[in-house]
């Protein structure tokens, strides 16, 4: 009965209606790179608990989505009779606001955070259109505001060198990410001119 509740709880906040991106339709490709990695990943229940928090609060104004999803997650803890390692799946959540792990050596901890980011190194098509809905979800913001915005937070993740922690990921993302950012550096810049002249 908690558990169905808790389905509940968490499909209705993935259903909100100002999720493009970070809807339902990204925890599915989560899970999926869940099942298909299970045999590199030490404690897949905990990685999947994760993937169901870590953007159950989801408002593009807060600066507090990652901290907000955490204590969600440890009202759900209280509340199930679990020996689950809340601590880990918590760190797990965190670690997703800034990408950096909060604990090294932990590596499903590496995992769930390149999954996380695996969209930056889909195919060109999939890319455009993840990059369509994060503006859709930002449409609070003006054009000239979303596009500084935007433009400071590719250019962060290009300046970081490797944007993905293990081998795997390098190997399958690495340069498709760097090209597609590039892209939309790119048209964001052009657009940027454009509106200035």
């Amino acid at each position: 009965h908690i558990a169905a509740n808790w389905w509940s709880t968490l499909r209705d906040l993935y259903l909100e209606s100002w999720r493009y991106y970070h809807s339902i339709h990204h925890i599915e490709s989560l899970l999926n790179q869940v099942d298909e990695f299970r045999p590199l990943i030490q404690r897949p229940e905990l990685l999947e608990l994760a993937v169901w928090f870590h953007d159950a609060i989801y408002i593009p104004e807060s600066k507090t989505n990652e901290k907000d999803s955490a204590k969600l997650f440890e009202e759900f803890l209280q509340q199930v009779d679990s020996t689950i390692d809340g601590s880990a799946v918590t760190r797990f959540i965190l670690s997703t606001e800034t990408h950096k792990p909060l604990m090294d050596g932990d590596n499903d901890l590496l995992l769930f955070l390149d999954m996380d980011l695996s969209v930056l190194g889909w195919p060109s098509d999939q890319y455009q259109l993840y990059s369509e809905q994060i503006r859709k979800e930002y449409i609070c913001y003006s054009d000239s505001v979303f596009r500084e915005g935007r433009i400071k937070v590719l250019n962060r993740l290009l300046n970081k060198g490797d944007l993905f922690y293990t081998d795997l990921f390098k190997q399958r993302y690495q340069n498709q990410a760097v090209d597609n950012m590039n892209r939309e550096l790119q048209m964001l810049t052009d657009m940027k001119s454009t509106s200035n002249l």
